[in-house]
């Protein structure tokens, strides 16, 4: 659920006609804040199976 929120919001600051870089950029950007979420709930001890 949490991912959906980051990328909806990301996707809100992306045109349709950017370049390719931008569009790396924005992927390695969802992939930081991803994994940041993730290791706050590792960090604080919450797990969730999948």
């Amino acid at each position: 659920m949490a991912v959906l929120w980051i990328a909806n919001s990301l996707h809100r600051f992306m045109p349709q006609d950017s370049p390719a870089w931008y569009l790396w950029g924005d992927c390695g950007l969802f992939l930081l804040i991803t994994w940041l979420f993730v290791r706050a709930l590792q960090r604080s001890g919450i797990y969730i199976r999948i």
